[in-house]
């Protein structure tokens, strides 16, 4: 797994050697899921990305909605600030 080093500082060789090992991983899953000769368990037993996936775009949608739902009329800090005045 990649820590928040590899993220935001500068590329070393570690990251990149993260990066590569979770491709070939993902590679040899992929290759195995291709096989023919691969059964419906073994398949099920390989795990699943799917359930990772649904969950992000889950989390995205709540943000998209959250940064365009506006409620209407004012806030109490809107109210407070144009009694102020």
């Amino acid at each position: 797994m990649m820590d928040a080093s590899c993220a935001y500082d500068a590329p070393d060789r570690d990251c990149y050697g993260r990066l590569a090992v979770g491709n070939a991983e993902h590679q040899l899953l992929a290759d195995r899921a291709a096989d023919p000769t691969t059964s419906s368990d073994d398949l099920r037993t390989l795990g699943s990305t799917l359930v990772h996936s649904d969950g992000g775009t889950v989390v995205l949608l709540v943000i998209l909605v959250l940064n365009v739902y506006k409620p209407r009329g004012m806030t109490r800090y809107g109210w407070r600030k144009q009694q102020e005045h």
